[in-house]
């Protein structure tokens, strides 16, 4: 019983996510002191020894790494993020350094990317946006350091002939999602059964709004249920290809089909992200280190699991 209560509060869509890096058992003062000198003779004199910071990275996790930031700084009197960009570069460096970002600085340096510049980039938008928790979407937010919130930075490149998609953007990063629980089946049942109805019954512009407010507001384990179900109920579409129905194949269609597979098979979710990063000519350097540094810390582990039954 204690265990189903335990289980019932999860964050993630999935009980029990097991990450690549959690941290040292046993920190302290004296082993941040430790591991800010390591990182110093790593990059001191000739050269730097890559292996040695890896080593210290992969070892603490973020709420760890913060502490050695600073330790660093009274320690050795010198900024260790100065350090790490003078010392590396290329790829190496943009890895590393996402891990020694706080809590939420990686997401918003992302959704700041994906706004940057002529359009914005709906891929990188959905896959943060769409898949993060409310704390996690709390924390990019307070992470974001341009002039305007975040949410109105996203407001003034999406909303123009975009507003479902702007409207579900911005309502998801109110963290209004309802927080996992015991699956509610018959709950489920009625809201696939409303879906199906406005999909086939009422005005497309009520059809959307429904589906938006769906998808924005019920927890990752309810979606998964009303995404199960959907078929049976609908007779005819899944609720993959429903969300096509109403929306076609447009950023808004983009962004609650990200929803429904992270919801329903979030480590497959993943794991494809992984195996597109590395199909073709090259690899998709910015992607892979996306989902590397994203989710090291929450079920790297079980993505890796599910990668290698997958591809190989």
């Amino acid at each position: 019983m204690a265990e189903e209560k335990k289980q019932a509060g999860h964050e993630q869509p999935l009980p029990g996510p097991r990450p690549s890096i959690e941290g040292a058992a046993e920190f302290d003062e004296d082993v941040a002191k430790k591991a800010a000198k390591i990182l110093r003779e790593a990059m001191k004199g000739f050269g730097t020894n890559e292996k040695k910071i890896i080593n210290v990275t992969n070892a603490y996790n973020r709420a760890q790494r913060m502490i050695i930031i600073d330790t660093y700084t009274k320690e050795i009197k010198r900024d260790l993020i100065k350090d790490l960009k003078s010392e590396l570069s290329g790829k190496f460096e943009k890895m590393c350094l996402g891990f020694w970002m706080p809590a939420g600085r990686y997401d918003a340096e992302l959704v700041n990317d994906a706004v940057e510049g002529m359009g914005f980039s709906t891929k990188i938008l959905n896959e943060v946006i769409c898949t993060r928790t409310n704390k996690e979407l709390m924390e990019m937010q307070k992470a974001w350091w341009k002039g305007k919130s975040m949410s109105d930075r996203i407001k003034d490149e999406t909303n123009k002939g975009h507003g479902n998609y702007c409207t579900l953007l911005c309502t998801i990063l109110e963290g209004k999602r309802k927080p996992n629980g015991a699956v509610d089946e018959a709950a489920a049942k009625m809201t696939a059964e409303v879906l199906n109805r406005y999909l086939t019954q009422e005005k497309e512009s009520a059809a959307k709004e429904k589906f938006v407010e769906v998808f924005t507001q019920e927890s990752w384990v309810q979606i998964r249920a009303i995404s199960g179900i959907f078929q049976d109920v609908s007779k005819k579409y899944t609720l993959n290809g429903a969300i096509k129905k109403a929306f076609g194949d447009g950023d808004t269609s983009k962004a609650l089909q990200t929803i429904d597979e992270f919801a329903s098979m979030p480590y497959d979710y993943w794991a494809k992200k992984l195996r597109s990063s590395m199909k073709g000519m090259g690899t998709d350097d910015e992607q892979l280190r996306r989902v590397l540094i994203s989710r090291a810390e929450i079920d790297l582990r079980d993505i890796g699991i599910v990668f290698g039954q997958r591809y190989g």
